[in-house]
């Protein structure tokens, strides 16, 4: 199934990936869900689902279940439904997970690796790596194509349109 037309603002390519994603999630579940069909019991099955089956991490699940409550807030918003089952269920909390982050020398070492006899792939792949940990770029934007021309100003900046945001980051 597609995004609903409610949603035509969403022009974020991983966004509508999470969104459509979800979406397939539900309907492994129960391949037709009607906002009427969905209580604390319903809810409460396909927490247990998500478990077992799928074996989704709590985060995973919380994830789930916050893409279903925004939607059920949609359709009040939209005054298609009157009620929101989450009202009376409590989908978890989410758990910050631990952060790893390489030291400078760490990445001096790929670089190293980087210039003995490795595969050109692999020499790509490290390039694009260092390059996303000095610029803190996200994957997407850092594996763009990249014009040094266009996007290095006096060899010491880059300017680049992020794709999540459509902005200029310098």
């Amino acid at each position: 199934q597609r995004i609903p037309e409610r949603y035509p603002d969403i022009k974020q390519k991983e966004t509508r990936r999470t969104y459509t994603g979800e979406v397939t999630k539900l309907q492994e579940f129960q391949s037709d869900v009607a906002f009427s069909d969905v209580d604390s019991h319903f809810l409460s099955r396909y927490r247990a689902w998500l478990i077992t089956e799928r074996q989704n991490s709590a985060n995973t699940i919380w994830k789930s279940f916050k893409f279903l409550n925004t939607m059920f807030n949609d359709a009040i918003a939209g005054k298609l439904i009157k009620y929101n089952p989450f009202n009376d269920f409590d989908r978890g909390k989410y758990v910050q997970g631990r952060k790893n982050f390489l030291e400078i020398s760490e990445c001096d070492n790929i670089y190293k690796v980087m210039q003995g006899d490795i595969p050109e792939r692999l020499r790509l792949v490290g390039a694009y790596y260092l390059f996303m940990c000095y610029t803190g770029f996200r994957f997407q934007d850092a594996t763009r194509f990249f014009n040094y021309d266009e996007h290095v100003i006096n060899d010491e900046r880059i300017i680049i349109n992020t794709q999540k945001f459509g902005t200029d980051v310098n």
